[in-house]
């Protein structure tokens, strides 16, 4: 090849190419032993769908395909347009006389001509001529012919008119090439539209951005689906599936691969499903509640280098302490509020804002009760509290600000505490929010599983809300999973709680939705997505892992795919092989 290139007798272009080509009547031998069989499109239908080339060039066939476009003079294309339009017409008169009528074909052609004979008038089209040729390749001819069949199966299924090139083998091989070359004299005409829809790199799948997420194989175009949630309109997800359909399976390998790509995540584990994975990921699990393994939290997350600024301290600990009383009881009177008020700038003033051994709950409540000379209640009301159970927020141990997992396992509160998850949802809000969520640090993802208990009070409902509007400028992506849709469109809350849900649904540019329980739901998120009747079917036939991605107005449907070597971390909610299962209708 290189004496070649170095006495010029051959192109670069032909050193791509085999170097002898035996040619039968249906198909060519290559010098490797292998087979080839070139087909030209040659016929197209009236309409065709934008993604129509996508569904040729994802089989599972080794293929090229060669796209030859030549714009075509306007003054020609004119001429060339009045002439058809005077043959259909007299075409139409003839039959009229001859045959007493004329087709509806005949009055669509007719129609089409015209509609294009004044869009090139008005200059807003232009026309091509294109040629379009596809040279499928196998190791022997029985794959070829298998390969070609369904190349042209899926191509007739779509109203296509394809020709085989008999005796044409050689000189539509040479033109799959990368030379340049158009041996062959067939073309179409094509306005601009129709350019537009056949170019290869046009369609509505999700695409493969150069980052992102992989989320699965597309089961229609046998491609990945590679999502970059940073490059959409708002970086936030909602995932809505029933129990049992992989949801958890399908968070935790897009956890895994933000965290191998340098970025961050914390997860919020109403059912302590996540200790394994987190562990398996040297990640940081936080066990609230009781028994062996419990974690006693402090109540004042500050970031390190924000300790020092008095006024900071002030305002966090103040709204804290305000917000987790009113969660613990009825709203404050101005009194009490007056009354908190006081102890905290007291405290300020005496520790200087320096949060290092900041008070816990049960100190809090001994400088409320020695400074209570209204009798407000405040320390008895966070004593009853702390009984119930809410010391496994008073403790002093500081979460790492650097952690790159943090896990909070709440199955603790829910079994045995439930009526403290709100007060427990304020204070992991404002950890989340002062200690992890930063602008100068890599991006965060926040992962809420089960987010309907979350959204059930005031607290959780806010700090989603906070979330979802201002998480982009911030450099975090928040993850919801719920099983409901319900518990998006018509939730049982308070006003705060459906103002979450407003904006959780408006600023999710992602959504994955799996199998679904009953019809009432999967007709529900049809309604809601704007999607056809026909998705309602596969949303009820998804298996394990399976489900419809919609990303910021495209959609793929997606079989979740991950390493056998990660399926016991994740553990057994994985989807079930593509060749075990029947796809769904």
């Amino acid at each position: 090849m290189a004496k070649s290139l170095q006495v010029g007798r051959r192109r670069p272009w032909q050193l791509l190419g085999p170097d002898l080509v035996l040619e039968k009547p249906r198909h060519v031998v290559l010098n490797d032993a292998s087979f080839a069989r070139s087909l030209s499109v040659i016929g197209y239908p009236r309409e065709v769908r934008s993604d129509w080339l996508d569904r040729v060039r994802y089989l599972p066939v080794e293929m090229r395909m060669s796209h030859y476009v030549e714009p075509v003079d306007s003054h020609a294309a004119a001429t060339e347009l009045a002439h058809s339009v005077h043959q259909l017409r007299s075409r139409l008169l003839w039959n009229d006389r001859s045959q007493g009528g004329h087709s509806a074909v005949e009055d669509a052609e007719l129609a089409d001509t015209i509609a294009l004979q004044q869009e090139l008038a008005r200059g807003s089209t232009r026309l091509f001529r294109h040629t379009l040729t596809i040279t499928v390749r196998a190791g022997s001819l029985e794959d070829l012919e298998r390969a070609s069949d369904l190349v042209l199966t899926e191509l007739t299924g779509q109203l296509f008119v394809v020709r085989l090139r008999r005796f044409e083998q050689t000189r539509a091989f040479c033109t799959t090439l990368p030379g340049g070359a158009m041996d062959l004299t067939e073309s179409r005409n094509m306005d601009s539209e129709a350019m537009a829809v056949t170019l290869p790199w046009f369609g509505e799948g999700t695409g493969a951005p150069a980052s992102g997420e992989v989320w699965g194989m597309d089961a229609e175009r046998h491609r990945l689906v590679v999502v970059d949630r940073f490059a959409q309109c708002n970086p936030h997800s909602v995932i809505i599936a029933a129990s049992g359909a992989g949801k958890s399976f399908f968070l935790k390998a897009i956890l895994t691969q933000v965290l191998m790509q340098g970025q961050r995540a914390v997860v919020l584990d109403p059912q302590g499903e996540y200790g394994a994975w987190c562990q398996a990921m040297n990640g940081i699990a936080v066990r609230l509640g009781f028994g062996n393994g419990a974690t006693s939290l402090q109540l004042i997350p500050l970031p390190s280098e924000a300790r020092v600024d008095r006024r900071l301290a002030r305002l966090v600990i103040g709204r804290i302490l305000e917000g987790l009383l009113e969660v613990l009881g009825p709203p404050l009177l101005p009194s009490e509020r007056h009354h908190l008020s006081r102890v905290v700038d007291l405290w300020t003033e005496a520790s200087g804002g320096q949060l290092d051994a900041a008070p816990t709950l049960a100190e809090w409540a001994q400088l409320l009760d020695a400074g209570d000379t209204a009798k407000t209640g405040l320390a008895a009301r966070l004593l009853t509290a702390l009984s119930a159970g809410l010391a496994c927020v008073d403790g002093r141990r500081f979460l790492p600000e650097d952690a790159s997992l943090v896990v909070f396992d709440l199955r603790g509160i829910l079994e045995n505490t439930p009526q403290l998850l709100p007060a427990i949802s304020l204070i992991l809000s404002e950890l989340v929010l002062l200690r992890y969520v930063r602008s100068d640090r890599p991006p965060l993802l926040i992962a809420v599983d089960e987010a309907h208990l979350l959204l059930l009070h005031a607290p959780g409902a806010r700090f989603l809300e906070q979330l979802y509007r201002t998480g982009r400028k911030r450099g975090v992506a928040v993850s919801l999973v719920t099983q409901s849709v319900g518990d998006l469109t018509a939730p049982s809350g308070s006003e705060e709680t459906v103002r979450a849900c407003r904006a959780v649904l408006a600023n999710a540019s992602t959504v994955f939705l799996m199998r679904q329980q009953n019809a009432r739901e999967a007709s529900a998120l049809c309604r809601l997505y704007r999607l056809p009747e026909s998705d309602a079917e596969r949303l009820l036939a998804f298996g394990r892992g399976e489900g419809l991605a919609l990303v910021d107005g495209r959609r793929a449907f997606v079989q979740v795919q991950v390493p056998e070597a990660l399926r016991e971390v994740f553990g057994s909610s994985g989807s079930t092989p593509m060749a075990q299962r029947q796809r769904p209708p």
